[in-house]
């Protein structure tokens, strides 16, 4: 039998529950009857994993969990074949809705915010991750903090993790609070850049490593990638591609990056092979999602400066 590999703990605060309900087109103000209706585990660790999981990767998600949503998350979870150990939480998981028109392509997200977990709850999640970060190959760290949440606890969760490879996907307040745990990788998109730091690019980089972080993605959808790290600078364009659903392309975009990192790519090669996944994700209907693509993406070095595994 095949020892299972080292999983990637991808640990959010704000997992969901995810509707997707697809329509002819929708009239706002009006009467809209879907013409399908589907449930999809939700929220960027989950949709991390989820694409981890197709790469090939072992996974386990940790995060909080509440209510009949929280039972149906594991359930679908379950089905999906992705491990998890949520922390039981007294507040219900959130669910989110995604709208899908048929005539015109486009994709209205509705986002219900997650209730703040007592401290109780945060200590015992501090727990779970210290019990398997010892085993574990790496972390993704990924998502808003529930509002009014401390940001300090994203620290205290990094530190939790004893210095493993970590990625981290998240922005505001939360964003400045994991750079002193010093994240191999830390990444925004482009509008929460601006929001976490109003300033040019250039600066906000170089505030960011000077912070802790090892590296910096900057994602803008379907425009240009910006990568900063010390002594390196490169801009990535996505491959242009027929969009479905581009909901939980940028968690596909961290999951390869983790993948090829953890494999020993260059950042720059690492950041190439990400751009591919979120690629492949937005030409499906769910987050995360890379569909048959998944099985023809391996990452391979460009034969600039592999990194040692």
């Amino acid at each position: 039998m095949t020892k299972p590999s080292p999983p990637v703990l991808c640990i959010g605060l704000t997992p969901a529950l995810q509707r997707i309900m697809v329509f002819s087109r929708v009239k706002p103000g009006g009467v809209n009857r879907a013409v399908e209706v589907e449930v999809q585990p939700g929220g960027k660790a989950v949709n991390t994993a989820r694409a981890l999981r197709q790469l090939g990767r072992d996974v386990l998600v940790l995060g909080f969990s509440g209510g009949p949503p929280g039972d149906a998350l594991a359930k679908v979870l379950n089905g999906l074949g992705i491990p998890h150990a949520f922390t039981p939480t007294r507040a219900a998981t959130r669910i989110c809705t995604t709208l899908i028109e048929q005539t015109t392509g486009r994709v209205t997200e509705l986002v219900e915010e997650s209730p703040r977990p007592s401290r109780r709850e945060l200590l015992a999640l501090l727990d779970v991750v210290k019990e398997h970060a010892a085993a574990c190959a790496g972390i993704v760290l990924a998502g808003a903090a529930p509002p009014g949440l401390d940001p300090a606890w994203y620290t205290r969760i990094l530190r939790a993790a004893g210095g493993k490879p970590a990625l981290v996907d998240t922005s505001g307040a939360t964003f400045k609070a994991a750079l002193p745990a010093h994240p191999d990788w830390i990444k925004c998109n482009r509008d929460e850049q601006r929001q976490t730091g109003p300033v040019a690019l250039k600066v906000f980089a170089a505030e960011t490593l000077a912070g802790g972080a090892g590296a910096l993605l900057v994602t803008d959808g379907a425009g240009s990638a910006h990568l900063f790290a010390p002594g390196e600078q490169a801009t990535f364009t996505p491959p242009r591609v027929r969009a479905i659903n581009a909901v939980g392309s940028g968690d596909a975009t961290s999951a390869g990056i983790m993948q090829a990192w953890l494999n020993g790519a260059s950042r720059r090669d690492a950041v190439a092979f990400g751009m591919q996944c979120g690629a492949a994700n937005v030409r499906t209907r769910y987050p995360g999602d890379l569909g048959a693509f998944a099985c023809t993406m391996n990452w391979r070095p460009s034969g600039r400066g592999r990194r040692r595994a």
